[in-house]
């Protein structure tokens, strides 16, 4: 292998440098190598950023807002990965490198290159979710049925609550990890990108509990940074001495003290209306508040 690419969704570069002396594996790829915070793409949601990152295109370029979209024509689309993107793997294959693609969001369905590609989720499995498709029976077969989501995603829709949640992913988690490897000797890639979704499911649940010392969960994050840096341990070990790795995450976490809606923002000033509301066009104020509102707000 030429190179490996392990996006850990969701980890947060202050918590990484926080936990670093408990974090072996990513210790030693900063100390030997180079490390640093990188700017997430607006929105910082796992669709687009992957894409972004495997392009070097913003959302606006790659046309990819985000899991669901309303495009120009008021068409409500889905952030999906397409060959003509340029992203880093299609490049590579085309130069005659064989390449891997693994558990990336948006990439379904998946799509030749010169390899194979697994899809990340979200993943419909009615459909195709691997390419060849002979790989969906054989991972599955290899697994005990691969899957990229946790069902119920919320702690509180599953019976036994945050413990099963914990048990859900847990069990998700080594999957994928076991997943990845085999991928890897079935077919030994040039590039081989991969993303890892724990840290993203366990942090929109259990980050509340940083803030609890007294919990029984307040150590649950912690203890995922570990199991992540673990993964990246396996996943390197035994490379070639002259194989690049890359780990990066596609946004961070943190706690969320309020929210915007834009849609009631926008209609608390009088410029969004229903479509049988009453409407500020008709009455020939809307542009005008559209203007002083922009000059108030945007300036």
């Amino acid at each position: 292998m030429k190179a490996i690419v392990i996006g850990l969704d969701a980890a947060s570069p202050r918590l990484i440098e926080k936990w670093m002396d408990k974090l072996p594996n990513l210790k030693r790829l900063s100390e030997q190598g180079v490390h640093g915070v990188l700017k997430s793409v607006v929105p910082p949601s796992s669709i687009p950023s992957w894409q972004c990152f495997a392009t070097g295109k913003n959302p606006a370029k790659i046309g990819n807002l985000g899991f669901l979209y309303i495009d120009r024509d008021l068409k409500i689309k889905h952030g999906r990965t397409t060959p003509d993107m340029g992203c880093i793997w299609d490049i590579c294959s085309r130069a005659g490198l064989k390449v891997g693609v693994f558990n990336v969001p948006g990439t379904q369905p998946p799509y030749r290159v010169n390899g194979f590609m697994v899809s990340g989720f979200p993943i419909h499995r009615g459909k195709a979710w691997a390419y060849p498709a002979s790989l969906m029976k054989k991972l599955d077969s290899a697994v005990d049925g691969y899957d990229v989501d946790v069902p119920l995603a919320k702690p509180s829709k599953m019976k036994g609550g945050e413990k099963a949640y914990l048990m859900e992913v847990e069990k998700l988690h080594r999957k994928s990890v076991k997943s990845a490897k085999l991928l890897i000797e079935w077919s030994h890639p040039d590039l081989f990108v991969m993303t890892l979704q724990g840290l993203d499911m366990i942090q929109h649940h259990f980050w509340r509990f940083m803030d609890d010392p007294e919990s029984e969960y307040a150590n649950v994050v912690l203890d995922w940074y570990v199991k992540m840096d673990d993964a990246v341990g396996e996943l390197t070990r035994g490379l070639p001495d002259d194989a690049y790795i890359l780990v990066l995450s596609d946004h961070g976490s943190t706690t969320v003290s309020s929210t915007l809606y834009i849609n009631e923002l926008l209609k608390s000033q009088g410029l969004l209306t229903s479509e049988n509301g009453r409407s500020e066009t008709r009455n020939g104020g809307f542009h005008k508040r559209v203007r002083e509102f922009a000059l108030k707000h945007v300036s």
